[in-house]
């Protein structure tokens, strides 16, 4: 078989620099038609920086049947590897991001054009520098919850402590959504690295400048050693569910799971966002309903791959998925605490329930200075409202039957308003 190469040298390149260490690069490829097999080769000016360069592959669509390998010295090269197209992108060809060693100095591109069904395409790199935070403002925006939600938002690096430059902006017009159901991908990429907020930084490369989309398409990020990192953000459309992202939350966990699991600590950290979240819009984790917009019957934590044809989130990271439903159940039962209480409360040692757990009668005891009417509301773990009803405290020790016999065993919140100071306790139902 004949071979062409077409040397690309570092001058041809559209290079620009973006901000403090961080540098990206495009060339557009052709592919002569007269040859069966096409090979190009590549100088790469991204001498030492660390911790990594990411590149991608963009074409009109199609097959793009091609391999890449890298060197570090000349003549030197490493193995080939597929480049696969990005399944999260169904308007035109994107390869997945790939990551790419410091010390690689050249870059070598191989095509079969008797199968691609394109002429040219382009090649982007990008060297997203080290993550130097310094103080910025870490402060996410918290849930709107006007009642209990048991389940705090859990820790999240913000925008400015992932992108510290600056070069990674927010959309300008972000569109709102009453989100319903919570998506989980892969990002089929690497599952290892040692700046995993340069990572993010190179995924929102890929979806702004390969994709188009107007920002990062996950509203959340997890990372492998647990780190949660905003995107979107919370009740923002994303573009992440196969064009029918409108009621979706998107959280993203970095890496391939294709042929691994995730790590333990990233899926505590998944479990944790998805039960504050679970929590917000009142769902049930281990429910399903109706997703308008894909027209489907999705249960609340569902995958990519229950909206279209797709492996996102991987092979050995979706049967996990009945477990990750009952980690965020047992979440909201047994871990999470009732938050959002209004001041001045209720001291926590003021009220007594007994027995706890209970089977049919809940005997309360409220032992406070005040005197005045009481109001006594019984919700689950996602808010709903069970049972609501009103007395009176006229001594210092208040007590009253509750008959509980009805509901089902699970956790729930005991909510007391006396006068105008309030409190919330836990109690279970057997």
């Amino acid at each position: 078989m004949r071979l062409i190469y077409l040397f690309v040298v570092v001058l041809l390149f559209q290079f620009s620099l973006i901000g403090q260490n961080t540098e990206r690069l495009t060339e557009t490829l052709q592919f002569p038609r007269e040859q069966a097999e096409v090979r190009i080769n590549g100088v790469l000016p991204f001498v030492d920086q660390l911790p990594f360069f990411s590149y991608f592959i963009e074409w009109s669509g199609g097959p793009l049947p091609m391999k890449i390998r890298f060197a570090s010295e000349a003549d030197r090269w490493g193995e080939w590897q597929e480049l696969r197209r990005d399944e999260h992108n169904k308007e035109k060809g994107i390869t997945e991001l790939g990551i790419g060693a410091p010390e690689f100095r050249f870059f070598q591109l191989q095509l079969d054009t008797r199968a691609a069904q394109t002429q040219s395409a382009i090649i982007h790199f990008y060297q997203p520098g080290e993550t130097k935070v310094d103080e910025v403002d870490s402060e996410v925006p918290q849930s709107s919850n006007s009642l209990i939600c048991p389940c705090p938002q859990p820790t999240i690096q913000t925008r400015a402590e992932w992108c510290p430059t600056g070069d990674c902006p927010v959309q300008t017009s972000p569109a709102s959504t009453v989100v319903t159901h919570l998506i989980v991908h892969h990002s089929a990429g690497t599952n290892s690295a040692n700046d995993w907020a340069a990572i993010v930084r190179a995924i929102w490369d890929l979806h702004v400048n390969g994709n188009g989309w107007d920002d990062i398409g996950y509203n959340y990020l997890v990372d492998p050693d647990g780190e949660l990192y905003e995107g979107r953000g919370n009740d923002i459309r994303g573009a992440h569910f196969c064009g029918t992202n409108t009621g979706t939350m998107g959280v993203c966990v970095l890496g391939n799971f294709t042929n691994i699991e995730p790590t333990d600590q990233a899926v505590n950290a998944l479990e944790r966002l998805l039960a504050w979240k679970a929590c917000d819009i009142d769902a049930d984790p281990l429910g399903t309903s109706f997703h308008a917009s894909s027209g489907r019957n999705l249960m609340h934590i569902s995958g990519h791959r229950d909206g279209c044809a797709t492996a996102c989130p991987g092979d050995s990271f979706y049967p996990l998925f009945s477990m990750v439903r009952e980690g965020v159940n047992d979440l909201i039962i047994n871990e999470c605490t009732a938050v959002d209480t209004e001041e001045p409360s209720l001291p926590e040692g003021a009220l007594t329930i007994q027995p706890n757990p209970v089977q049919d009668l809940l005997q309360l005891q409220l032992q406070v200075e005040e005197t005045g009417p009481i109001q006594i509301q019984i919700l689950d773990v996602n808010q709903r409202l069970l049972l609501a009803r009103e007395s009176h405290k006229y001594l210092d020790l208040w007590e009253e039957q509750v008959d509980v016999a009805s509901l089902p065993a699970g956790a729930y919140f005991l909510r007391v308003q006396l006068v105008d100071r309030q409190g919330a306790w836990r109690f279970v139902k057997h």
